[in-house]
């Protein structure tokens, strides 16, 4: 009984601290990158040694979410079948390992989640979070001070994560402060710590300049205004508090970020007042452009898709028959998980990804799981301009709250 009662108490501190270092992940910076695989790889060891392996095979068996996650991956694993690039495929199944390893850690262990386990995980990704910024704008402080240069906003701003990814973060973390803030009945202390850190996320998500981030954080308050006042009835509390995230959004944008470091004006003059151009690097222009020639992939691998290896070559070659030389020489994928899922694998490729986010609201409707639908909205709209699950930042981030949420016993927050 010791013994299990230890595997477990392991299970919960493998699960808080990947939570808490996901902020971190890093190409550059190679201990911390390498700090979540490893965990992970501790909690696959963990898994094992619960055993029980009767029980687990028939949670398998049982369980359709983790089944279609299972499924989901299956696809890629059998769209290597025709795929001429082996070697690309198969770096591409390794990085989407992670869809395979938490829900089936998540899906089959006998040691659910629980709410006060749950909250003490999410606290460990906001801490991680709220670090991950202040070692962001310490940096940028500390070339303004030594080099005289603004390094306050987008990729210079951003030690860890690139600024799309970093703002899904952080937008996720202030989904889940507001369901812990919605959740008390009177104002304390840690709600004045909430209410800090929220107004702090918001302020990093500008800072940022992710376009994605922004929209997407926006589209949150609303839907948490609309909610503090159709159900918990607190009007004036609402109103105040989406009046001073908006001051605070135009406020950045007015006095601190400048026009010319400014990406959302950038954007604006790029979308109405410049024709679009093949040769271009602007990352609205060039999405475009990339969502017009993937348009011309599926139509020609509709059904079964170009293959798993495939896809990146195809997308390359297409640009370079468009003379899209900016999105040819910058390697880009198709900028939209659901458009390079379908060129890779199909009809089945697509209707399996949209499964999972189809089940997955669903289930959070079905029991209330408010941080849980938070987390399937905010992943949804930024796989509408990102490809996410092309890199291990987007895949893990995806994979281990998807699980944790889906899987996990909890009440709603």
């Amino acid at each position: 009984m010791k013994n299990i009662f230890s595997i477990q108490k392991i299970h919960l501190y493998l699960c808080v601290l990947i939570a808490f270092f996901l902020p971190f992940q890093s190409h550059d910076i190679q201990l911390l990158f390498q700090t979540v695989p490893i965990l992970t790889c501790l909690l696959i060891i963990n898994w094992i040694a619960e055993g029980d392996f009767n029980a687990k095979i028939s949670n398998l068996k049982s369980n359709k979410p983790l089944l279609l996650f299972i499924s989901f991956y299956l696809l890629y694993v059998i769209g290597m079948l025709w795929s001429k690039n082996m070697n690309y495929g198969g770096i591409d199944l390794q990085i989407k390992l992670s869809l395979l390893i938490f829900p089936i850690i998540f899906g089959s262990s006998k040691y659910f989640i629980r709410i006060k386990s749950l909250k003490i995980i999410f606290i460990a990704f906001i801490t991680g979070c709220f670090i991950a910024t202040i070692i962001c704008f310490s940096n940028a402080m500390y070339i303004w001070i030594t080099q005289n240069e603004n390094d306050f906003t987008y990729t210079k701003l951003s030690v860890f994560l690139h600024p799309s990814y970093f703002a899904m973060y952080l937008s996720f973390a202030i989904a889940i402060i507001y369901s812990i803030l919605i959740s008390g009945k009177t104002i304390t202390g840690k709600s004045v710590t909430y209410i800090f850190l929220i107004i702090w996320f918001w302020f990093s998500i500008i800072m940022l300049q992710s376009k994605a981030g922004i929209l997407i954080t926006g589209i949150l308050f609303i839907v948490f205004f609309f909610r503090m006042v159709s159900v918990k009835k607190k009007i004036i509390t609402a109103l105040v508090a989406f009046i001073v995230l908006g001051c605070i959004y135009f406020a950045v944008t007015k006095y601190i970020i400048t026009a010319n470091h400014s990406r959302i004006l950038n954007a604006e003059h790029q979308l109405i007042e410049t024709k679009l151009d093949t040769t271009t690097k602007e990352s609205n222009q060039v999405r475009i452009l990339i969502w017009k020639a993937s348009a011309d992939i599926i139509k020609n691998n509709f059904l079964i898709g170009t293959g798993t290896g495939d896809v990146k070559d195809e997308l390359m070659r297409t640009y370079k028959e468009k003379g899209m030389t900016g999105a040819f020489e910058h390697n880009l994928n198709a900028h939209n998980q659901f458009i390079q899922t379908f060129i890779a694998l199909g009809v089945p490729g697509i209707v399996g990804l949209l499964s999972l986010f189809i089940s997955g609201i669903w289930s959070g409707i079905k029991k209330r799981k408010w941080v849980f639908i938070f987390f399937m909205i905010i992943t949804l709209l930024n796989f509408i301009p990102e490809s996410m699950l092309e890199v291990q930042t987007g895949v893990i981030f995806f994979a281990f709250f998807n699980s944790l949420l889906l899987f996990s016993e909890a009440e709603p927050i």
